[in-house]
């Protein structure tokens, strides 16, 4: 292996005689004549307009402004402040972070709560999707399932969290 192969795989700008890899033409039809290119399957001299597009997507500033943490951690904040209010009789998760032996803070009990809920709230969109692609594939599932949910909430409810 040549040690200046690094370069070679990760070089911005490769020389010459590398080009880059060729795309997979049995599933992407890459002659689509007056079809516009998607990143996926742009040719070489399409794909790098549309990559530096996207560039700008990805920018740190960008993320940050596509990032609702601070809306995400006052809500939890509100959930978390209610619930510690609340004296249960069976225990949950914050019940163990208050009763833990490491004495957290109230800020420290927040912080990771809300890293719980979107580890739990990722693995939730994952399920809900995966159900609701079966769901539409089985109509009597579906039906079935519709008809549950019908007979337990026979009132138009809203289920947003008090804040």
């Amino acid at each position: 292996m040549r040690t200046d192969s690094i370069k070679d795989i990760h070089n911005k700008r490769p020389n010459a005689q590398f080009k880059l890899l060729p795309k997979d033409t049995v599933r992407r039809n890459l002659s689509r004549p007056g079809q516009p290119y998607s990143i996926l399957d742009a040719d070489d001299k399409n794909h790098s307009p549309i990559r530096k597009a996207y560039s700008a997507l990805f920018s740190t500033k960008a993320l940050r402004a596509q990032t609702n943490s601070l809306t995400h951690r006052e809500i939890t904040r509100g959930m978390v402040e209610k619930r510690l209010k609340q004296s249960l009789t069976w225990p949950d998760f914050l019940s163990y972070l208050q009763t833990s032996k490491q004495d957290l803070t109230d800020d420290e009990i927040v912080i990771n709560a809300q890293a719980l809920i979107f580890a739990g709230s990722h693995t939730l969109k994952t399920t809900l999707t995966g159900d609701s692609f079966h769901l539409l594939h089985n109509q009597e599932s579906l039906a079935r399932v519709t008809t549950e949910i019908r007979a337990a909430f026979q009132v138009k409810q809203t289920w947003m969290p008090d804040h």
